[in-house]
């Protein structure tokens, strides 16, 4: 199975996020803040990034921008809350994005994206 990792502020939506695809079979590491995110993409290689939009446009100095671009093998996964979508969309441009997951999300869609992020 895949190496995932989910960034997100809420601890529920991690969490939450982090068991369904460990039941799914993946290992899944979590990231809470930016800094965390940009530490477990430089010291880790993950298959799968589920990464909420409101990191990217918050990442002023676009570090998580230049961790994916020095892994091109990783997939991402944009959580959306639509507002920040567009922008975070621009912003990683330079990355392959594999999808986007608008919030509030269902296993289902999560299943199918990750699923299909997966097989390319």
């Amino acid at each position: 199975m895949a190496a995932i990792l989910v960034a997100d502020r809420k601890v529920h939506v991690r969490d939450t996020l982090q068991r369904r695809l460990q039941r799914e079979g993946h290992t899944v590491a979590v990231a809470r803040t930016v800094e965390d995110t940009v530490s477990q993409l430089k010291f880790w290689n993950f298959d799968l990034v589920v990464i909420e939009d409101a990191f990217i446009v918050g990442d002023r100095s676009n570090s998580i921008v230049h961790a994916l671009r020095a892994s091109p093998l990783t997939r991402v996964i944009l959580m959306s809350h639509r507002d920040a979508e567009a922008e975070a969309r621009q912003e990683l441009e330079v990355v392959k994005v594999a999808g986007t997951l608008s919030k509030p999300i269902t296993y289902g869609e999560l299943d199918e994206l990750v699923g299909r992020a997966l097989a390319v």
